[in-house]
This record gives C-alpha cells, structure tokens and sequence, in this order.
C-alpha cells in the first residue's frame, strides 16, 4: 500500500470479503468505470480513501467473523501501539459485513506514522475499552 498514487478503492456496497464475485477494486477498475460512464452508462462508482496525507499514511483492511455474534452490528474497534507502547488512534473509514456466518469487515487508517517507528502492533478489541482479542504484527523495513 506504500506504491503507486496512494489512492485505494473500495467497493460502493462493501463486498470486500469476496461474497457474489466481488473484490477489493483497483484503481484501474476505478478508472475504467469513470471511462464507461462517459459514455452516459451509468457504473456503480466506488469509493476511494487515502490514508494519509504523506509516506507515513497507513491502512489497515481487516476481515473477521465471529462465531457466536452477539448482534449483527458488533464490530471491532482498534488502535495502534509501537514497540515502546506508545498508542495510535485509528480512525475508522468503513466497515460492513452481514451473515449468517457473522462476516465483517473494517477499515482503519492513520494520518501519519511518525518516522523511525518500525515495529508496532494493530490490536483488535470488542468496544472501545474491551480486551484486545487479536494482536497482528507488523515489522516496516
């Protein structure tokens, strides 16, 4: 997600867990339907984020399912933490699902990822202060 303009499309209706074909669009895709729809056919368009405003812009896309859904509108909240513990707010730019299974989806980004922090963790919570339930790792080069 560091290459290419930094601009990334999402599906107009959220079909980014694969469900009846559908998949994370490209900008080419993107593109493509701007070209079609001069021509006065009407495409479903998609939307398109950035997550950030520079190089330090980062985005999360996170796909789940519970196995026992306590509501179909629960979702995951997440923050950031480096290494050193230091905290990230995450804002969260969509997000969707629907079952049976409970299938959901999240997208989360960062503004800016301040130099020099390498390692850091994406932790995935039940509501704001709940427990983390799930740690993913990442490690920047």
């Amino acid at each position: 997600m560091r290459t290419g303009s930094g601009t990334y499309y999402l599906p107009k209706h959220g079909g980014v867990l694969g469900s009846a074909g559908q998949g994370l669009g490209s900008s080419v895709e993107g593109k493509l339907r701007d070209v079609i729809r001069s021509f006065g056919v009407n495409v479903e368009r998609m939307h398109s984020f950035r997550p950030g405003t520079g190089p330090g812009g980062r985005a999360f896309l996170v796909g789940y399912a519970f196995p026992d859904p306590p509501n179909s509108s629960v979702h995951l909240d997440a923050e950031l933490v480096a290494e050193g513990g230091a905290v990230y707010p995450l804002e969260s730019k969509a997000g969707g699902g629907g079952g049976p299974p409970e299938r959901s989806w999240n997208l989360y980004t960062l503004g800016s990822l301040p130099s020099g922090v390498s390692n850091y963790a994406l932790l995935l919570k039940l509501g704001t202060n709940g427990l983390p339930l799930a740690e993913i790792r990442f490690s920047e080069p």
